[in-house]
């Protein structure tokens, strides 16, 4: 289905209660088992910072995150990463009173060896300890082997949440996954999302990596896998053919664009289609708000929990990290407005863009559903703790910063060793 008959078929009023009704009025309602993701990597810096784990990624996520969905921490599968994976996770377990992440190893070395990029990318690997783009990403394509959750989500390590997350900032009250992605204007040059697809199969320019976490069923991640295999190879699928296909596919110059293959694919399948919101930008149907900032930096300690802060001043203050994808740099950029920062090679979206934002902006429908986020914030509140922030307070935060204070070393070094860059095979 094109995405303007996709945007069209899901045509609505602008009306705060109708939005409540689509995405707050479950708030209190359970998800199915969910588990969330990141990664984990070593890697050197201008800065000095050698650790992604140590990134302040984590002040908003433990301020954030409901405590119930528990985090998984994928890392490269050698000793040598495995020690500062361990102190990651007990430092994790410290700091937070119920959820307690796991660690799980994750190992495609052997497989991507000859498809490493440092002949072209250097610095790129020249930074990692042992593994690559690829790697970082293909793991993404098999989440349901690392877990048995109906839901699987992943959380980049250079987001920042911007508040507490609930239920319907992740699925609607008719329990369908909430994806959020920018549509580019379709031009002679293939965006780069555009280009991975098309050697899938898949036609889609959407980007899906834009907001966090990107949240999958369990199901649609073989049901991926599966297309690709007969896709490629024209044959049965099996987990060995499913690498045989993305090996084929990386010697005939494919870049894996992970999360837009995966929505990608669900965007065109009618099965998966249903069971998926999609809320693309820009639209002239509805508004759409971010759940985290992408790639702006610092993510802050919050200063004040939820029931001390004053609600209407609070989403006065912070609207524009909720109109997505304002406060997801280097999406969208104030230097040229309408257009985006990564114009030269991403895309563009120009006045379509700018219509969309002053339609929101003008619009007091948009305030108004944060105004009643904020109070169904509270309610779920009610009679629970809502945050670890909320469950442990500022120790949280005391606690974690004493067991971090050896991350930032000398350019060079690393937990377990200093860095040594490793050629491709």
């Amino acid at each position: 289905m094109r995405l303007g008959l996709l945007l069209a078929a899901t045509a609505w009023a602008w009306s705060p209660l109708r939005l409540q009704d689509q995405y707050l009025a479950c708030a209190s309602r359970k998800l199915p088992k969910f588990e969330v993701f990141t990664s984990f990597r070593s890697i050197s810096n201008k800065q000095g910072d050698h650790s992604l784990f140590a990134r302040d990624f984590y002040n908003t996520f433990l301020s954030y995150w409901p405590p119930e969905h528990r985090l998984v921490v994928l890392h490269e599968n050698d000793q040598r990463t495995a020690r500062p994976v361990q102190r990651l996770v007990q430092c994790l377990q410290r700091a937070t009173c119920l959820s307690k992440p796991v660690a799980r190893p994750f190992d495609l070395s052997a497989l991507i060896a000859e498809h490493k990029v440092a002949d072209t990318s250097h610095e790129v690997n020249a930074n990692f300890t042992s593994i690559d783009d690829v790697q970082m990403q293909a793991w993404k394509y098999v989440l349901d082997w690392h877990s048995e959750a109906e839901l699987l989500g992943v959380l980049d390590d250079d987001a920042c949440l911007l508040d507490h997350v609930i239920r319907g900032d992740l699925m609607t009250c008719s329990d369908k996954i909430i994806v959020r992605g920018v549509r580019f204007e379709r031009r002679p040059i293939k965006t780069k999302h555009e280009t991975s697809n098309s050697f899938l199969g898949i036609s889609s320019d959407v980007n899906f990596m834009v907001d966090f976490p990107v949240v999958f069923w369990r199901g649609h991640l073989e049901a991926f896998r599966r297309h690709v295999v007969r896709h490629v190879l024209q044959e049965d699928y099996s987990p060995q053919n499913w690498w045989r296909a993305v090996s084929q596919l990386l010697k005939k110059g494919w870049r894996p664009s992970e999360y837009s293959n995966l929505m990608g694919f669900a965007l065109m399948s009618e099965e998966w289609r249903a069971r998926y919101d999609f809320q693309v930008v820009p639209n002239h149907q509805r508004p759409v708000m971010g759940v985290a900032s992408h790639k702006l930096g610092t993510c802050s300690i919050p200063q004040k929990t939820l029931r001390d802060r004053d609600a209407d001043d609070f989403v006065r203050a912070t609207f524009d990290k909720w109109l997505y994808p304002r406060d997801a740099a280097p999406y969208v950029t104030d230097a040229k407005p309408g257009l985006l920062a990564e114009n030269d090679w991403n895309g563009r979206v120009d006045q379509s863009w700018s219509t969309y934002e002053r339609r929101v902006r003008d619009s007091p429908s948009f305030l108004r559903f944060l105004t009643l986020r904020q109070k169904a914030l509270l309610a779920h509140a009610s009679g629970r703790n809502v945050s670890l922030r909320e469950a442990c307070g500022m120790e949280i935060h005391a606690t974690w910063a004493r067991c971090f204070e050896d991350v930032r070393t000398p350019v060079g070094k690393v937990w377990g060793g200093p860095l040594v860059y490793r050629p491709a095979a």
